[in-house]
């Protein structure tokens, strides 16, 4: 067993068992079942088994889209924001022939 494999088993594991016992809410567990399926993905691409690793891929999207949809990435909206906010605008024209 590929040690990608053995943590991201061992994290749905986790995240199964806290959701059902209502440890932690759906928006925490998408998220880790995110990351542990980028561990799979990482895994197959390891072991070549492109199909799989497609599908891990995809599998990941979708948790990681739902954990950001469902207020996970509050968090990081406010940290992206204050990066965006640090940049300002500069007008730049060419310069003129003379």
């Amino acid at each position: 067993m590929h040690l990608f494999t053995a943590l991201g088993t061992g994290i749905q594991i986790f995240t199964l068992a806290a959701l059902f016992t209502r440890r932690i809410g759906r928006a925490a567990a998408s998220g880790l079942m995110g990351a542990s399926n980028v561990l799979f993905g990482i895994a197959q691409v390891v072991r070549g088994e492109s199909l799989y690793a497609a599908i891990d891929a995809g599998l990941a999207a979708y948790f990681v889209h739902d954990w950001w949809h469902r207020g996970g990435g509050d968090g990081t909206r406010r940290r992206l924001r204050r990066l965006r906010n640090s940049f300002r605008a500069a007008r730049r024209t060419a310069p003129t022939a003379p």
